[in-house]
């Protein structure tokens, strides 16, 4: 039976003890999310600038920005793009309207496209109250070949203003990005409405499966507090239309899906369309083609229904790239084709170029003293900045959000303990011991005036700068300010460098989903999310480029911001809000067909899984609780502490066994190997499991199964069928805790026959090494 744990409980400050954020949320505006857009930043530093975006022929204009359309090629008429996985024809048509023409997984003749969707681009914009209907004209391309870029230019003369649609290719198996871009070289601000900015038709042999997978930032759904499957697969029909709607919202399971969607057909081919931002929506339509034909599928993305914005004269509107993919197989080999396209490509650098990436963490209750565990980074957590409750909120909130000052007796007992005057020579300790020192920082008002502080009331107090959106103690800082960007800018890298912090933790809500301050977005406009994103983007970017060794780390109530777009910056993201193993290894089962494995960490309080503990959940042991989290990347916080410099209920052991385990075994697999989900979605009944598979590593270890049995409902014995081995390999099966099961088979016998697995216990798990 599953315990509910109140929030306030799960909150409880006691900073050296307890692992505290689960957070729950406080919302004073009921305003309903708003889905909105894009904009890939430079954001870097003041003298070192990294463009996100795409390279096209601009040039400086009357107002700056007016594109080179006389650079532009204007007799070509179609292109060919390609990955190593997929080729793609895009052709124009009447008055130069464009549309994908050809789609093809690579060494297939099977084509996607049976009927071509142009292109649309946007219908009106407003200038004052008059609105207008834009006049496009095809003014040219420019292409860098078929593994390079190809941008399309349209103009409006009456309206001063031109439209870009790119499409690149890469040289390794991936999908094709898709982008736009509205210029503004008029001499007025104008408004103006994306709309379906992407579209294409494809045509599957049946009716296809629409595959969505929502957030589940809280807790698992069908674990306790949230109905759903987590995963949700529908049959396209002619007539029916599944969204994956995303936003910032960071109450618990209520930003959406994972902006992404698989085309399953017949799990034999797919495709797949995703949006790198943090709100929006990618849609999938089935329709019957004109001659009758079944399986149409119209794909579109957009910043929202109706998302419009100012576009100042002498800007650009970067509408946010969309990945559009082909795979053959099932779901699971194109989500793995997917997932090593993004580690590889979209991937923060540190994470990618550093193979004790991703790191293990716990908080800090054992201080520095962790060597033998396997920990690589230390947490502070929610509090340090302040001993105060504060009355108007939580009973664990704190005052002081927004103002980074260690006041917090029992952090500042942590400085006393190494002799340490202050953060900054702490954090040198622990680089000096080896360890990544990760600090939590809200970006809320802190109603203070202490120097550096970032705060509304004051002589240094910028009441502008924050939205109406209260979730703890202070209301969250507007990202759509541009002097509040610049501010945090400046003080965190400053206080980065001074503190020697080497990842910022963030939480509830660093992206408003809503504000009712007007800057570069409207005052509860339907592009607030857009443009607190970019200043995100500006502030995250700022401290990669000027902070040594800076690393991002996701959490927003949990998973709330599980998108790519964060996934581009943040080196590990928050599986879910719960601290319990059964609901973490549920939301990782589903969110890692989206997510790369080595990007989801479970935050584990493990005494969920410590019979002796209050806090115990069953059915498992700590094996199983352990072997739950490290599917993914561990991150522990026991709520009950630690005990004469232990962590209780054994747990030294446990964590030294299976961290050590972790580094040395399951990550350098987990980084660059395949993962497939081998049996059902966890449900606490039936068995689960996953398995990971790289027949290509040097190393001894080839793979590894996970496998879970949470009651005898289905016996003690399992069929188990693996995947992604070399079928004329001969593989050495070896058993954790049942090596008389130990056994050896071809990769053609475990793919199609399999292996009976044993547990006789009524709950258990095993772990299988395949070598």
């Amino acid at each position: 039976m599953k315990k509910k744990i109140l929030s306030s409980i799960l909150l409880i400050l006691l900073i050296l003890f307890a692992a505290a954020p689960a957070c729950t949320s406080k919302t004073e505006n009921s305003e309903s999310k708003q889905s909105n857009g894009a904009v890939p930043r430079k954001g870097e530093d003041m003298e070192n600038t990294k463009n996100y975006g795409t390279d096209e022929p601009v040039i400086e204009g009357a107002a700056g920005i007016k594109p080179d359309f006389d650079s532009l090629d204007k007799n070509a008429k179609s292109w060919e793009l390609s990955t190593s996985s997929c080729h793609i024809k895009i052709s124009l048509g009447d008055g130069g309207k464009a549309a994908v023409t050809s789609f093809k997984s690579a060494g297939s003749d099977n084509e996607w496209i049976k009927e071509p969707a142009y292109f649309k681009l946007p219908k009106k914009y407003r200038l004052e109250t008059k609105f207008t209907d834009h006049a496009w004209k095809y003014a040219g391309a420019s292409f860098t070949g078929a593994a390079g870029t190809l941008s399309l230019y349209y103009e409006d003369e009456t309206a001063a203003a031109a439209y870009m649609i790119s499409c690149k290719g890469c040289e390794i198996a991936g999908p094709f990005e898709f982008s736009a871009k509205i210029f503004n070289f008029s001499e007025n601000d104008i408004r103006v409405f994306p709309g379906d900015y992407f579209i294409a038709n494809v045509c599957a042999d049946a009716v296809p499966d629409a595959w969505r997978i929502a957030k589940e930032s809280g807790e698992a759904e069908g674990f306790d507090r949230f109905p759903g499957s987590g995963i949700y697969t529908e049959p396209l029909s002619a007539g029916k239309k599944y969204v994956a709607d995303v936003s910032t919202f960071q109450d618990h399971n209520s930003g959406g899906f994972i902006p992404m969607i698989y085309i399953d057909d017949s799990s034999e081919r797919g495709v797949f369309a995703a949006m790198e931002w943090s709100s929006g929506c990618v849609a999938a339509r089935g329709f019957d083609f004109a001659d009758g034909t079944a399986g149409g599928v119209e794909l579109s993305v957009n910043l929202g229904s109706n998302f419009n914005t100012i576009l100042p004269s002498g800007d650009a509107l970067y509408i946010p790239t969309v990945y559009f993919g082909s795979y053959t197989g099932d779901v699971d080999d194109g989500s793995n084709l997917f997932r090593r396209w993004f580690f590889n490509e979209k991937s923060p650098a540190c994470l990618r170029e550093n193979e004790n990436e991703p790191l293990t963490q716990m908080d800090i209750q054992l201080g520095l003293d962790v060597e033998g565990l396997g920990i690589q980074s230390i947490k502070w957590d929610y509090g340090w900045w302040s001993n105060d409750r504060d009355p108007d909120s939580y009973e664990w909130t704190r005052t002081l959000e927004g103002d980074w000052k260690l006041r917090n007796t029992a952090y500042l007992g942590v400085l006393n303990a190494y002799n340490c005057s202050g953060m900054g020579e702490f954090g040198s300790l622990a680089k000096e011991r080896g360890l990544n020192w990760t600090l939590y920082w809200l970006l809320h008002d802190s109603r203070s005036e202490t120097e550096d502080a970032l705060t509304s009331v004051g002589e240094n107090g910028h009441p502008e700068w924050f939205s109406n959106r209260k979730i703890t103690s202070g209301h969250s800082a507007d990202l759509g300010n541009e002097d509040c960007v610049k501010f945090l800018q400046t003080t965190m890298t400053k206080l980065f460098r001074e503190y020697n912090i080497g990842t910022w933790r963030s939480d509830f809500e660093p992206i408003c989903c809503f504000s009712d301050k007007q800057n570069r977005h409207d005052a509860d406009g339907n592009d607030v999310q857009y443009w607190c994103t970019v200043g995100f983007l500006e502030l995250v970017d700022q401290l990669y480029a000027n902070v040594e060794g800076f690393r991002y780390e996701s959490c927003s109530s949990g998973g709330s911001m599980k998108d790519f777009l964060t996934m581009t910056r943040a080196v590990v993201i928050n599986n879910d809000d719960s601290a319990n193993y059964n609901s973490l290894r549920t939301t990782f089962y589903d969110s890692s067909y989206c997510i790369h494995p080595a990007q989801l960490q479970l935050p584990c309080n493990p005494d969920t899984f410590c019979r002796e503990s209050q806090f115990y959940d069953e059915p498992g042991d700590k094996d199983y609780g352990m072997r739950s989290v490290i599917i993914g990347v561990p991150m522990f916080g026991s709520w009950s502490g630690p005990e004469d410099g232990k962590l209780r209920f054994g747990l030294n052991e446990y964590y030294a066994k299976y961290l050590n385990m972790y580094n040395e075994k399951i990550k350098p697999i987990q980084r660059d190997g395949e993962l497939y989900h081998i049996l059902p979605r966890p449900d606490n009944v039936n068995w689960d499991g996953i398995q990971y598979a790289d027949p290509d590593s040097p190393n001894e270890i080839k793979g590894v199964v996970f496998l879970f049995k949470p009651t005898d409902s289905e016996g003690a014995v399992k069929n188990i069928v693996l995947r992604g081995l070399d079928p004329d390999a001969a593989y050495s099966l070896e058993f954790e805790d049942r090596p008389e099961q130990n056994t050896s088979k071809t990769g053609a016998e475990l793919m199609s026959a399999g292996i009976e697995v044993t547990i006789e216990q009524e709950c258990g798990s095993e772990i299988i090494w395949i070598k």
